[in-house]
Order: structure tokens, then C-alpha cells, then sequence
């Protein structure tokens, strides 16, 4: 599915601009073509896809594995092709890594300035070389590029990246790009999913596909997993995957860095402390275009009736209007959320014939006017898929009409359903997909929600989403993290320019801080009519342990700020610093792989292919292989020791220790002879093979031995 927009919640305003209508692979596409008849261009095929989902806290790090072919394109049988993989990804995403198989061997990309990346890339495609190219050419969208693929063969790559995840009241959503699936010319029949949880994160799902079974496994190096098989029909209709929240009491947080500083995540659940009504109504209104969106009236229907009798309680109101010709409410009057009467109201509406058309604005009109008759309380609910009203002066006078049936509005809830050939308007400051500037105004008038399913939440989770939102948002929230030895600095959070934020999502930041544990985490706003203020204590046993990827994700978020400034010479190079820090990819650098032996290039022997694991569980795992490999202090300044322990005495002359970089390279060997030990202790004080001190960062501790290889990160900070 085109996803052309990922927006957060209540996003700022877009101003009116051109209409354009962008087809499904104006942004994401997938072509082959022969370098030497650059005119001749057909679509490739994906062959295999595998995505790896790790949970991290407010964000994700998902690697997609791909293998393209030029099947069926055309092209003579050992024809050299070029690959070119255009995709998008979600605001405040980051690409941090980029591999490329040459035969069976891994080459992880150098990160380095994009002119002289793309350079080297035209001279060796020119030379008829192994070279991969991966580039950001604006905010979300990237292009990569693969030589030589000969016609009747195939590419493998890997692409990694980190991605914002929504916080909801009892799990957590993450999107996976399935749209890059829809590129293939011959249509992908299957795609894996490889979910490792840790740290407090269980049950990888898909919310709206409940029935998808994983199978659970302990690779032995790689640790536990969760794998499942998703079908073609079910990967071209899901969105996301859902883990269970590991918050305590409504927080989580975690941190990475020295003992004095680093970086922190943050994620506050408003729901967990503030006292809601137990009564409320709500007027569910449906609106289809049915050629704007996947979703059928039928599939529409039936979700909207399994979230109202989940989420709402007998003592609740509600009330539907299917957008038709003549709209009008189901009945006169509120009726009980009684599951029987539920049942009986959307019978009723699945029997009907329903319209394929929208007819919003009289839609909207109705519902108002059947809550201000009442003079009650009560709010809208509304599920469209139109994006007519893409105008913003239009949609103003559209807003200023409905003012006039109820001033003030009440909340408004909006999931956009809208997937399919969606209207963008567009200009050089700023980008909007469909009715998001009808539904961004009404909602923020309203004091109410909005949802799309192009920002990666499937329609069921939207609909929980919104219904758990009845009662009213928080106005002017405001979220502050501190740490009592120190201060914080270089915030992003998920209250930055929003009037109001909805009560059962999380509030998310990131940022900096100097100083130690315990940090006090202060919240404050306007909730039904009264204020309020928070505070809550988080010690060091409260608080996880981050890693190297909490930096990047920050850093991701920074260099997406900066990009956003009108450029000069300076601020290219800060971004190209802060791109090369923590190896994140920007507009100005580029991910390159080269075959072994061009230009110092190695295979990677730390890079470890995830699709490769074992589904051993553990009682299955050999005890010859029960071998824990520790690090101590990691992150270290000093010095770390690394303590193997095997499950009896072991002799090691044909065992092999090293410390490897993020690059693959070898940076010290520890030589230990003919010994035999059980538990052996490495001592690394953190320089090279010469003497010398390595920079501050990632590497890896590698060791190979007859029944296996095990690698533990450690962080020199």
C-alpha cells in the first residue's frame, strides 16, 4: 500500500497549495535496467523478503533482507543489470546500516560523503565491479542502488533502520514497510517476520490478524526470537506489529551512556493517573470512498461493531450514520452499548446497500445535529476514506458551516482509512496526504483525535485507539524530564507544537542529559475542565539499559531538524559530523559497499544473518554449546573484562578471540595458547594491536570456536 504521509498526532496546519495526485509508485518502485541502454527500464521482481523487529522502547529497529531478480523482465540471460530501489520511510525514521551478499559473503556498507560515494559508484559501475549505493534524496524518501545483476540471477540486500513507535494503553505498535512488497512485478506469495523481544517487551502480534501464529525459538547466538509466515493476502492488509507495553505504572524509561551523561528515551502513559468519566457517547459516523481505500464496506462495518462492544461498557451511549444518499441516525435517540443491541444496530447496516461514494459534509452535519438537539454530551467518531476536501479553503469554509449547527464543537475523533490513490497537496515548505488538513483543524477545534492508516496502525487498532480517547484530550500538555544530579538538553518530544494530546497515548521524548539517576519525570495540562500536575521519581533500578542505537535515534531526529534549515557550508558539515558520529544516513552522505579487496573492503564477519536462526527452543539447544559470554563494565572508559564460562573444561587451541569494529575490521587479538580453562577472563583496556587507543563507540567481541561463533557488543564511551 502507498504510504505517502506518516504523520504524528495533531500535526501543525498545512497551508493551500496545488492539487497533485500521486500514483502508487511515483515514491516507491522497483526497476532493473542495463547500464549501456540506459533507455530500457522494466520493473524487477523481490524474490524473498524477511523483516526483523526489535523492540527498543519509543522506537524500533526493524532490517528488511530483500532479494531481487530481473524475472520475467525481458532481458537477455546474462545481461549485467542495475538495480534501482526507490522507497519511503516514516517521519523521524533513520537508516543506520546497509549490507549487501557477494556469493555467500556480507559487505557492510562505509558510511561516507555522498559526492564522493556516488563517484566511486559510477567509476565501478563503469568498470563492471560489485558496488551498492543507498542515498536519501528528501525527508522519508531513499533510493538504493545495486551492480551488476545478471538477467537470470539475483541480489540480496539488507537495509536497517530505526522507527518511531506509537505507545498505546496496553501495547505498542510499530509499521513495517509491506508497500515495498507491492514493487514486484511478479507478486511476492510470502513474506517472514522475525520478532526478538527483550528487555521486558512480550508477545509479538498482529492486532488485526490475531490468528497468525509464531513459532518460538532460541538461536544460540543470536538469542531468543519469535518467527511467524505471513501469506500475500495478509501482508498486503496488515500495517503493523504490536508488542505488550512493558511500562510499570504508566513510565518506562531507558538510558545509554557514561556513568555522567548520555542519552534517554522516555515514554509517560496520561491514562495510568488521570481519572476519567465512566459514562460515554459517542455517534460513530462511516463514510466510504470505496476507490481510495483496501478496506471493504463490509470489513469497515464488522471492525467498527467488534471495537464498539470491547471498548465500550452497557452503561455507554452510541448512536451510527452510514453515509448514503439520505443521511440519517440508526434511531432517534442514544442507544446502550449492550453487545446484543450492538449486534442487532450493524446486522442491520451489513444487510443494507451501502453507498460507494462519500458524502461527508452532509454526513458531518447530521451528526451534530442530532448531538445538539439532545443539548447532552456526546461525541463524533468518524471513519472516512474520502480526500475530496484536500483545499484548505474549502475545508475552512466547511469547518466555519458546521460551527454554525454546534459552536463549540464537541471532540471530534478522525481515522483516515484512506490508502489507495490518495490526493497530496504540496508546495516547498511542507506536504499533506488526503483530508489531514480538514481532519488535523476539526480535531484540534474539537479537542479530539486523529488517526491514519498510512502512519502504519491497522483499522482495528485506530478504532481501539479512538474509543479509549472518549472523555477528552489533555489540553496544553506539557512533559518535562530532569535529572536530579543534573539537567536535560536537545529534547524532541511528542508534545512539540500540539495544542492537546490524546489520554490513552503516550507522551515520548528523547534527548540528552548530564548527571546520574534518579531523573523526575513532571507532567501537567488541562483535562475535562481541571488542571493537573504529576510528578513521578525514577530510580536506577526503574530505569533500563539502553544501547548504541538510543544515540542514533537521536541523532536521527537531529539531523532530520537540520536538514529541514536552509543550507549552507557549515551546516552541511555538521549534519555530515553527526551523520558519520553515529552512522546514521543523511542527505549529505551515503551508505557505499564494495566488493572485497576495492578500496580496503572486508567481508564482515560480525555482520550476522538473522534469517539464518535456528528454531531450536532452548531445551533443545546442545549442552556442548551452553557457553555465556560476558562484558563488564560495558559501556567501559578504561578497560573491560570479558569472562567466558564453558560447561566443562575446554581446550582453547582451537578457539579464536578478537575485537572487531562496526566497520567488520579487527582491531585486537588475544592470543591464549594451548591453554584448557573453563571460565577464562580477557582483559581489554581498550587500544588496537599496536598500542594505540581506538575511538569511543561500538565494537564487537568475536569468538570462534568448532561448535559455533558468539559475539557480545561492548561500548567504549
Amino acid at each position: 500500500m502507498l504510504i505517502l504521509m506518516k504523520k504524528a498526532l495533531l500535526t501543525l496546519c498545512l497551508s493551500c497549495f496545488p492539487l497533485l495526485v500521486i500514483a502508487q509508485d511515483a515514491l516507491t518502485y522497483l526497476n532493473v535496467a542495463n547500464p549501456r541502454n540506459p533507455g530500457l527500464v522494466r520493473q524487477g521482481t523481490i524474490e524473498d523478503a524477511t523483516f526483523s523487529v526489535r523492540p527498543k522502547g519509543i522506537y524500533t529497529e526493524v532490517g528488511v533482507y530483500l532479494t531481487f531478480s530481473a524475472r520475467e523482465a525481458g532481458f537477455f540471460t546474462g545481461e549485467q543489470l542495475e538495480v534501482f530501489f526507490n522507497f519511503t520511510l516514516p517521519e523521524g525514521a533513520s537508516i543506520t546500516d546497509s549490507w549487501l551478499w557477494v556469493g555467500e559473503d556480507i559487505i557492510q556498507a562505509i558510511l561516507i560523503n555522498r559526492e564522493k560515494a556516488t563517484e566511486i559508484y559510477e567509476g565501478i559501475v563503469n568498470a563492471r565491479r560489485d558496488p551498492s549505493l543507498l542515498v536519501k534524496n528528501g525527508e522519508g524518501i531513499y533510493e538504493l542502488r545495486v551492480f551488476p545483476m545478471f538477467a537470470g540471477e539475483t541480489r540480496r540486500v539488507k537495509i536497517t533502520y530505526l522507527v518511531p513507535t506509537l505507545w498505546l494503553s496496553e501495547e505498542t505498535l510499530t509499521s513495517l514497510p509491506f508497500d515495498w512488497l507491492d514493487t514486484s512485478l511478479n507478486p511476492l506469495q510470502e513474506a517472514d517476520i522475525l520478532a526478538w523481544p527483550g528487555n521486558g517487551w512480550e508477545g509479538p502480534a498482529f492486532t488485526d490478524a490475531p490468528d497468525v501464529a509464531f513459532t518460538e525459538g532460541n538461536d544460540a547466538e543470536l538469542g531468543r526470537f519469535h518467527r511467524a509466515t505471513l501469506d500475500q493476502e495478509l501482508f498486503q492488509s496488515l500495517q503493523s506489529i504490536s508488542f505488550d507495553s512493558p511500562m510499570e505504572d504508566g513510565v518506562f524509561m531507558s538510558t545509554f551512556g557514561s556513568e555522567n551523561g548520555g542519552w534517554y528515551q522516555l515514554a509517560y502513559m496520561p491514562s495510568a493517573t488521570l481519572e476519567r468519566n465512566q459514562q460515554r457517547k459517542v455517534m460513530m459516523l462511516i463514510d466510504q470512498d470505496a476507490s481510495k481505500t483496501s478496506l471493504s464496506t463490509q470489513a469497515l462495518i464488522q471492525r467498527a461493531q467488534e471495537a464498539l462492544k470491547e471498548n465500550l461498557a452497557p452503561t455507554d451511549s452510541f448512536n451510527v450514520i452510514l453515509s448514503q444518499l439520505d443521511v440519517d441516525p440508526i434511531s432517534e435517540e442514544w442507544l446502550p452499548a449492550e453487545p446484543e443491541i450492538i449486534d442487532s444496530v450493524f446486522n442491520d447496516l451489513l444487510s443494507s446497500v451501502s453507498a460507494l461514494y462519500s458524502n461527508l459534509p452532509v454526513l458531518l452535519a447530521s451528526g451534530l445535529s442530532f448531538i445538539a438537539d439532545r443539548d447532552e454530551d456526546g461525541e463524533i467518531l468518524l471513519v472516512s476514506s474520502a480526500d475530496a476536501l484536500n483545499d484548505s479553503g474549502v475545508a475552512d469554509q466547511l469547518i466555519s458551516d458546521l460551527l454554525t449547527i454546534l459552536d463549540p464543537l464537541p471532540p471530534i475523533h478522525v481515522a483516515d482509512v484512506a490508502n489507495i490513490n490518495v490526493a497530496v497537496t504540496t508546495n516547498s515548505a511542507s506536504t499533506g496526504v488526503g483530508n489531514s488538513y480538514l481532519y488535523n483543524q476539526l480535531s484540534r477545534l474539537s479537542g479530539g483525535t486523529f488517526v491514519n492508516i498510512r502512519s502504519g496502525q491497522g483499522y482495528g487498532s485506530m478504532l481501539r485507539d479512538l474509543l479509549n480517547n472518549l472523555g477528552g484530550a489533555i489540553q496544553d500538555p506539557v512533559l518535562f524530564t530532569s535529572s536530579t544530579s543534573g539537567f536535560t538538553f536537545g529534547r524532541f518530544s511528542s508534545l512539540d507544537g500540539v495544542d492537546a494530546a490524546a489520554v490513552s497515548r503516550a507522551f515520548v521524548e528523547v534527548g540528552n542529559f548530564l548527571g546520574d539517576a534518579p531523573f523526575t519525570v513532571e507532567t501537567s495540562g488541562m483535562y475535562q475542565g481541571e488542571s493537573f500536575t504529576n510528578q513521578i521519581t525514577l530510580g536506577a533500578d526503574k530505569i533500563f539499559e539502553g544501547d548504541e542505537s538510543l544515540k542514533a535515534y537521536w541523532t536521527g531526529l537531529q539531523v532530520e531538524k537540520l536538514e529541514r534549515l536552509e543550507p549552507d557550508e557549515d551546516l552541511i558539515e555538521e549534519i555530515r559530523e553527526y551523520s558519520y558520529d553515529a552512522r546514521v544516513l543523511s542527505s549529505y552522505t551515503a551508505f557505499l559497499a564494495l566488493e572485497p579487496g576495492v578500496m580496503g573492503t572486508e567481508i564482515c564477519d560480525t555482520c550476522q544473518d538473522e534469517t539464518q536462526v535456528s528454531t531450536r527452543t532452548e531445551d533443545e539447544i546442545p549442552t556442548g554449546v551452553e557457553i555465556q559470554v560476558e562484558a563488564f563494565p560495558n559501556p567501559f572508559s578504561d578497560r573491560v573484562v570479558i569472562r567466558i564460562t564453558f560447561p566443562e573444561l575446554t581446550p582453547l587451541h582451537d578457539h579464536s578471540f578478537a575485537i572487531y569494529n562496526v566497520m567488520g575490521q579487527q582491531v585486537k587479538r588475544f592470543e591464549v595458547g594451548d591453554r584448557i580453562e573453563q571460565t577464562l577472563e580477557l582483559e581489554w583496556d581498550g587500544t588496537n594491536d599496536a598500542g594505540e587507543p581506538v575511538a569511543s563507540g561500538m565494537y564487537f567481541f568475536v569468538m570462534t570456536s568448532p561448535s559455533g561463533r558468539w559475539v557480545v557488543k561492548v561500548v567504549k564511551v
